[in-house]
């Protein structure tokens, strides 16, 4: 997980749990059809620590060719993660960079909380190249405060102020995927629509390099 802030919070833990998964896509590297959907639970205990946390996340995509045919794909993906009291510091999500909401730094925005949605069409050029036009939307919110050696809760604003949905961060963009005898490589340039935090300018856009696909 990456983040926009160190954190010095260091610990041992356990964690176990279930994870369901379905999956018809036709490819699982650079799919054109079907559907992708995982469902996962996780609880955590801190080793010679009194902390415990619970973590759900789900995560569905799904992908179709258009009236163009197989070469142009429009590909869809929605992801929401909710992680309960006591979750370390480290381990809160984090929104923004190459693999939820381009245009934004890595991890610029992070919470115990989490949403966020792609919409991308992807169109084959040749064997090598692809073509890519992306929409991104998402945030995280922090629903409580908590001190990170002992996990108590500091302060915990209503509801409707830790899950604020007018403050999705919106970000565009395109990007090239090429691909390569170690697999497909990812460029992107996303530029935000929304400035980071209220009362500043937006950024300039962004670039990233990563590898694959991004979903």
């Amino acid at each position: 997980m990456l983040g926009s802030k160190e954190v010095n919070d260091k610990y041992n833990l356990i964690a176990i749990g279930p994870s369901l998964i379905y999956d018809t896509r036709n490819n699982s590297y650079s799919p054109s059809k079907g559907i992708y959907a995982t469902m996962s639970y996780e609880r955590g205990k801190l080793i010679h620590d009194p902390r415990k946390y619970d973590q759900f996340e789900t995560d569905l995509r799904a992908y179709h060719p258009t009236f163009f045919g197989d070469k142009n794909v429009m590909a869809y993906r929605v992801a929401w993660g909710s992680t309960g009291s006591g979750t370390p510091e480290a381990l809160k999500f984090s929104i923004g960079g190459a693999e939820s909401v381009r245009g934004y730094d890595y991890g610029a925005f992070d919470g115990y909380d989490k949403f966020h949605a792609t919409i991308e069409n992807r169109t084959k050029i040749n064997d090598t190249l692809q073509l890519v036009a992306f929409f991104d939307i998402g945030n995280a919110w922090q629903n409580e405060s908590r001190d990170p050696r002992t996990g108590k809760k500091i302060y915990k604003p209503n509801r409707k102020d830790a899950h604020d949905f007018k403050d999705l961060k919106k970000g565009y963009g395109v990007g090239l995927r090429l691909n390569t005898p170690i697999g497909p490589l990812r460029f992107d340039y996303g530029w935000p629509m929304d400035p980071e935090k209220k009362g500043e300018k937006k950024d300039k856009g962004k670039f990233y390099f990563s590898f694959g696909q991004s979903f």
